[in-house]
């Protein structure tokens, strides 16, 4: 499988086994490798975005589209905490002493953000002198406390949050249709507007089939390449599926 990535043209850096205390903590220890990246990198990055690859896939180049200077782009994830999830979030900011008052509030999700190379530098630099680890906190909890109390803006951190960016599509708070496929899904709230980020793309189940479907696996069988969690079914079960539709 590395060579099959390489060969897509992704470095990939092996950081060695990680000394977790707790599961949670893998959020915010990958931070620290990325900051020691972008350090070393500096003069040659211009722009950087983060995603988390195990429920995302690209419709299209992510950098072809602008991402404006002067603060770091963060995005709602179409829920409030009032859902499930947002009840889960809103439990570590409890626990990071912080009591939401505003229950409609659309948080943001730490799935994907963008910005310039400084801006995102020190908003994760300042964001981990935050962090405790061993407390099951997690990255995305941290980052809306820090935003819904202004400790970011107090400290010049500066960000734009988001309800759309035609960039990306999260699909956890905003579903996709049916008959949405690898190549036509578009903005959450503009049909004009191409998503080449589509996030927990296994919420979308003629997504999901799509995407083995247009890429499916090579000859060598990678039963986890694409993330079936919500379908409940054996990658062989899915594959079989997938072919019949």
């Amino acid at each position: 499988m590395r060579n099959d990535i390489q060969n897509l043209g992704i470095i990939l850096i092996d950081v060695g086994n990680t000394q977790l205390i707790q599961p949670d903590d893998v959020f915010c220890q990958a931070y620290i490798y990325m900051i020691n990246f972008i350090r070393r990198n500096f003069w040659d990055v211009n722009r950087v975005i983060k995603i988390d690859l195990y429920d995302t896939v690209f419709q299209g180049d992510p950098f072809t589209q602008s991402l404006p200077k002067g603060a770091v782009h963060l995005l709602e994830e179409g829920l409030s905490f009032l859902s499930s999830e947002g009840n889960v979030n809103m439990d570590l900011l409890n626990a990071l002493g912080y009591k939401v008052q505003d229950f409609n509030y659309h948080y943001v999700c730490a799935g994907y953000f963008g910005g310039d190379v400084e801006e995102i530098l020190n908003f994760l630099s300042f964001s981990l002198t935050f962090y405790l680890f061993g407390r099951h906190w997690h990255d995305q909890a941290l980052f809306n406390y820090l935003l819904m109390t202004g400790i970011y803006e107090n400290n010049h951190i500066f960000i734009k949050k988001y309800d759309s960016l035609s960039l990306v599509r999260h699909l956890s708070g905003i579903k996709l249709r049916d008959n949405q496929f690898l190549g036509n899904v578009t903005s959450a709230y503009r049909n004009d507007r191409y998503a080449a980020i589509i996030h927990h793309y296994y919420l979308g189940k003629d997504f999901l089939y799509s995407i083995y479907r247009s890429c499916p696996p090579t000859s060598i069988k990678y039963p986890d390449y694409i993330n079936i969690k919500m379908e409940n079914l054996t990658f062989e079960e899915f594959e079989r599926k997938a072919k019949n539709l």
